[in-house]
């Protein structure tokens, strides 16, 4: 689906959430980055932060991932 619709944020932060079930947390976390690139609306951006957040494994960029999911 993501190949077909590549400008669909929600499908991109999906597909990264079944890479992550498969432990397949480099993958899931380029799937997470296209889909922050896509400038999700607000209830999206969210949920990809703090996803995002779970798989960087920059401890600087999740703590910053972590204030913008929850807006400060």
């Amino acid at each position: 689906a993501v190949e077909r619709h590549p400008d669909c944020a929600h499908l991109h932060h999906l597909h990264g959430k079944m890479l992550r079930a498969r432990n397949q947390g480099v993958a899931a976390e380029r799937a997470y980055r296209a889909a922050l690139a896509l400038a999700p609306p607000p209830d999206l951006l969210t949920r990809v932060c703090a996803d995002l957040a779970a798989v960087t494994a920059d401890a600087g960029e999740r703590l910053d991932l972590l204030r913008r999911a929850v807006g400060t």
